[in-house]
């Protein structure tokens, strides 16, 4: 293929995406989306963390090939520009640039963060000497010298005294003692120190060594975003929104769907940007400082306008805050940035929301209340579900992450993508990836990593891996490394993913092109050449198993006469039937008021038809097996609250 369409009315085929979240080893995603977007138009595009910077910037590179943007030509370049070097450090590693009060810890967290056998006496002594210097810089000589000292005082003494060989020895014994002791000592003061001081540095950073922010020379990752955005959208705005940051609206007036992941720790919720409730307000002076002033300047505007026309303008004022916007006057940077804040790592955004709460006297009201978002990926790292419907229009792709990857090094070109099939996978065949690998437990910290591993991405992998999703995943597999907590990757490194980017590109397209990359061998089998019929075939079969399953124990609980009563109202024991027909007169339930009879003879006759048609038969052990529905809301669940 040639190149890049300019009109997405002229590209034959149509799609969705989800990226999973990987800190840096989100370079490969800007080949896998260019090469897509050569005869895909991008619908709805989601992600975590990584995966939500991808996704926003191919929003913003959509948004530009409709309307004269960089477009995909220029989001093709970016990991070549991540690997440009500059004082010995690539671009990608300049990103990550720490605000001077955290910038002590930075490198000790890098320095820190694999250490693992061999590596240990290396890194220990890397760190020791930051101890030691922390520690024997606190005033005075300090309880460490004073223990220290006591022993080698003893022992000079006792030598003095004596003055005999094995006297004096034991004398230089004991001073080395005292002075190791007076080192050991002082670094254990060291880590103390160090650690008041890292929880403050991260308290007063917002939870992170990095906010995103520029610092001097170095551009922080937050405003490369900003310009990069700009770059691929273009400056080309509706008339009256020049000069605007690209927004939610924005991509909306063009059929281009953005949601990404945030999780909402205070909460301990996942949360879909952007939000759908008008419950949220900001402070000012926490946009000023983790958001381009463009952005920031946006915000404030529109922030101005919702609190002035909000109901609790006096409230929002009396806490210094405004308003967040509705989602449409958003700018996609925040989408992000909600997503990418890696714990510990990139500062938490701060946001405030309209909570229930009791007040002094016990009763119930409501009050905004502070609320920290970190990095999407901590409930869901590949949120395939984000456009998934029973019965899909048009596929919905999604890009993971996984390792094992093999060197081709000295291949080139297009020999090097075809060659990278081996290092991209996607089970297309019937059967192939439903099976989960096990993991080798080997220690007690390996267990421990384990559990953290389930407890992170047992619900990913449960989806990641059900009928009817698993073969419009691909897995790009990355080597000892690559990508990760891996900022220092060499310029070589960063440019030897372009191609498995590009692969993974090629072997998602093969699902509608239907014809195989290069690199896959083809056995000119019609299955691998009708994929995307074959899995709206396995969808439609698989979800009307799996309603049939869930008709069935509708009817089991709609049908059956025997109740078991409990303890309290009588009516706890009347069947499901007659409660639809009693609601008048149970003046307890809630919305009862708005109930009729007409809405009881609906509801009726929907069951009873319902349970009466025959989706399938889910009893049977013939493959596919049914896949069972998630009753649960796409997106996120309505609020009683008011904004």
């Amino acid at each position: 293929m040639s190149g890049v369409a300019t009109g997405a009315q002229d590209l034959p085929f149509s799609c969705d995406l989800v990226m999973k979240g990987g800190f840096t080893s989100g370079v490969v995603y800007p080949t896998a989306i260019a090469e897509l977007a050569e005869d895909h138009r991008l619908h709805n595009i989601g992600g975590s963390s990584a995966g939500a910077i991808a996704a926003v910037g191919a929003a913003a590179a959509e948004y530009g090939r409709q309307t004269g943007g960089g477009g995909f030509d220029e989001f093709r370049t970016i990991p070549g520009k991540l690997a440009e070097e500059h004082d010995g450090r690539t671009q990608l590693q300049r990103l990550f640039v720490p605000q001077d009060g955290t910038a002590p810890y930075f490198e000790l967290f890098f320095d820190q963060r694999e250490i693992s056998g061999l590596a240990l006496g290396t890194r220990l002594g890397k760190v020791a000497p930051t101890l030691f210097t922390r520690g024997a810089a606190l005033p005075g000589p300090g309880w460490a010298l004073f223990l220290a000292a006591a022993l080698p005082v003893a022992a000079v003494v006792w030598a003095v005294v004596a003055f005999s060989a094995g006297t004096i020895a034991f004398a230089l014994l004991a001073l080395l003692v005292g002075l190791g002791a007076y080192v050991v000592l002082r670094s254990v003061d060291g880590i103390k120190v160090v650690g008041t001081d890292v929880q403050d540095g991260l308290a007063e950073n917002r939870f992170g060594l990095v906010s995103g922010r520029t610092v001097r020379d170095d551009i922080g990752l937050t405003d490369w975003l900003h310009d990069v955005i700009d770059r691929l959208a273009g400056d080309v705005r509706p008339k009256g929104e020049e000069g605007q940051p690209l927004t939610y609206g924005h991509l909306a007036r063009h059929d281009i769907g953005l949601v990404t992941l945030t999780t909402n720790l205070s909460q301990a919720a996942s949360e879909n940007f952007p939000f759908s409730d008008q419950t949220w307000a900001f402070h000012p002076a926490d946009m000023e400082a983790l958001f381009p002033e463009p952005v920031f300047r946006h915000l404030m505007e529109r922030g101005e306008a919702a609190t002035e026309s909000s109901h609790r303008q006096v409230e929002l004022e009396e806490h210094g805050l405004l308003k967040l916007p509705p989602a449409d006057e958003l700018p996609i940077l925040l989408g992000a940035r909600m997503s990418l804040s890696f714990p510990l790592v990139i500062s938490a955004v701060p946001l405030w929301r309209l909570v229930p709460t009791r007040d002094a006297d016990g009763d119930w009201t409501v009050e905004y209340q502070k609320v920290w978002l970190s990095d999407g990926g901590i409930c869901s790292n590949i949120p395939v579900h984000l456009f998934d419907s029973p019965l899909p229009r048009r596929p919905t792709y999604g890009i993971s992450l996984g390792s094992g990857a093999i060197s081709l090094e000295g291949l080139d070109g297009d020999e090097r993508i075809a060659a990278e099939q081996q290092n991209v996978w996607r089970p297309i065949r019937t059967g192939a990836g439903g099976g989960a690998p096990v993991g080798q437990i080997t220690g007690p910290l390996g267990f421990l990593g384990e559990v953290l591993n389930t407890m992170q991405n047992w619900s990913d992998n449960s989806m990641t891996r059900a009928l009817g999703v698993r073969d419009r995943i691909c897995t790009i597999r990355l080597g000892e490394g690559e990508g990760g907590l891996n900022l220092d990757m060499s310029a070589d490194t960063v440019r030897g993913l372009v191609p498995r980017g590009t692969a993974a590109g090629k072997n998602l397209a093969w699902m509608l092109r239907g014809e195989p990359p290069a690199g896959v061998d083809d056995d000119k089998t019609p299955a691998l050449r009708a994929q995307w019929v074959r899995h709206r075939w396995t969808r439609l079969r698989s979800s009307a198993l799996g309603l049939d399953q869930h008709l069935d124990d509708l009817e089991t609980g709609w049908s059956s006469y025997e109740v078991v009563a409990q303890a309290g109202p009588e009516a706890s024991a009347m069947t499901y039937p007659d409660l639809v027909s009693e609601v008048g007169t149970l003046g307890y339930l809630p919305y009862a008021s708005d109930w009729t009879d007409t809405a009881t003879g609906h509801l009726r006759r929907a069951v009873d038809s319902a349970i009466d048609v025959p989706f399938g038969d889910s009893s049977t052990k013939s493959p596919p097996p049914f896949r069972r529905l998630v009753l649960s809301a796409r997106g996120e669940p309505e609020t009683d609250v008011e904004g």
